[in-house]
């Protein structure tokens, strides 16, 4: 509720008031309730100034503020707020986050004000917890108190134990095997509950013969091996709690997949006519754009027409800055154009795809199965080829951007004669500054 505002007003008689904690009591009334006290929730953590640490704030003036002066101050605010209010307070937690499934812990100041009302310094948590009882829930504690039918039957069901367990496994097993499962993690030997599923090791083996990977994909799973096991292993998929940002209408992901789609459809057009482009195109792909900017609007319309027409200047900015750079800096001429490997090839398909995988001989028996596409191929000369993908994870080593993954080879016998024996093949990688692309060159006396 924090992050959300309604029609902030005044107090209103006869009306629940809510407010921030550091602003508790200013509205005079009796009773305050004061909820979320888990760990973690009340008070922000302990992070230091990016721009300017805490170490270089202490050697130029004992008067900058470090970062535990803001947690200090934050703290002060509240229990001052908590200390002058005559309220009669109610202090909660939830101990149960239900996205997660998992238990969550009170605050120390939850476990502080329970100390006061006992009167004794030395109560902990544990003692806390068991004063508190069973947590209030859906499920009443009396099945008298009950507000709703479904209260009443939930309560009856808690009341008989072992025996209405048993009765509610058989109506629905698939609650039987989720408190197996959890009774199996909760105990001290390591079961494939806890993942240790012997039998998966041939499925996310990446040089078994049954599995093709992509290079982000081998590139993730050295980042987060558990992510991995996770996909590949039990198929489970992370949810998307992605917030749309209002003030961006094409996210990074889609303006760069619809900019490629246009830039292939130029090259495409020019490779069937056997020329090079020209500024003669310049109104077709435009046109082209615009067309498709307006169907994007169609199918996710922009928040404002601000935002539309700052973006779709952008757009054609890039669509222009394309083919200038085509028509005045690349001498090569396309071949293949999202030319896709490892792949099931679909009905329109560059000529030069293939559903093969990439084989990559590691040494001692080990073979990689690379799976992946080149978003083109240029002929630069009869002996030089120029293959061009769009990168993963971009680093800036000196000043220069380097892309730190697996090269995935052409699949294609013409162009792989050029590439074969890579590891004594030279080359060179050339990167564009308004884009996550890189090309690299092979010469054929090289390799």
């Amino acid at each position: 509720m924090q992050s959300l505002t309604v029609a902030p007003e005044r107090p209103r008689p006869g009306h629940l008031y809510a407010s921030h904690l550091s602003q508790a009591g200013y509205a005079g009334r009796p009773l305050l309730f004061v909820v979320g006290l888990e760990e973690g929730r009340v008070f922000s953590s302990l992070t230091e100034d990016a721009v300017l640490l805490d170490a270089e704030r202490v050697a130029i003036s004992a008067d900058l503020r470090l970062s535990t002066d803001r947690i200090d101050e934050a703290v002060y605010a509240v229990l001052s707020r908590l200390a002058v209010s005559e309220a009669s307070a109610t202090f909660s937690y939830s101990c149960r986050d239900t996205r997660e499934f998992r238990e969550t812990y009170a605050s120390w100041l939850m476990l502080q004000a329970y100390r006061l009302q006992q009167g004794n310094e030395t109560l902990a948590y544990p003692a806390m917890k068991t004063a508190l009882g069973e947590p209030k829930s859906a499920v009443p504690s009396d099945r008298a108190g009950a507000l709703s039918p479904n209260g009443w039957w939930l309560r009856g069901v808690v009341g008989t134990g072992q025996d209405g367990i048993a009765v509610l496994s058989a109506a629905f097993p698939q609650a039987a095997r989720g408190r197996a499962a959890e009774t199996r993690r909760e105990a001290l030997e390591f079961t494939e509950f806890d993942g240790h599923v012997f039998g998966a090791g041939l499925g996310l083996d990446p040089c078994s013969p049954i599995n093709v990977y992509s290079v982000t994909e081998l590139e993730r799973a050295a980042e987060c091996p558990f992510r991995f096991f996770l996909k590949r292993g039990l198929g489970v998929r992370p949810v998307d709690e992605h917030e749309r940002d209002k003030d961006v209408w094409l996210d990074p992901l889609t303006r760069g997949s619809e900019l490629h789609a246009v830039y292939a459809a130029l090259l495409r057009r020019t490779r069937d006519e056997n020329r090079r482009p020209t500024k003669g195109d310049g109104v077709w792909l435009l046109t082209l754009a615009q067309q498709r900017l307006a169907q994007l609007h169609q199918e996710m319309p922009a928040a404002t027409s601000e935002i539309l027409e700052r973006e779709t200047q952008d757009f054609l900015a890039d669509v222009e800055l394309f083919l200038d750079a085509e028509i005045d800096g690349n001498q090569s001429t396309p071949v293949g154009l999202e030319v896709s490997f490892g792949r099931p090839l679909g009905d329109d398909e560059d000529p030069l795809a293939r559903a093969e995988p990439v084989e990559i001989a590691l040494g001692a028996g080990l073979t990689l199965r690379i799976a992946g596409r080149m978003d083109r191929i240029d002929e630069v000369s009869p002996a030089t080829f120029e293959v061009l993908w769009r990168g993963g994870e971009d680093r800036t080593q000196h000043g220069r951007q380097r892309l730190i993954t697996l090269t995935p080879l052409p699949a294609d016998p013409f162009i792989a004669t050029i590439v074969r024996g890579v590891p004594g093949c030279s080359s060179s990688r050339i990167w564009t500054a308004s884009s996550s692309a890189c090309r690299r060159r092979w010469r054929a006396e090289d390799c």
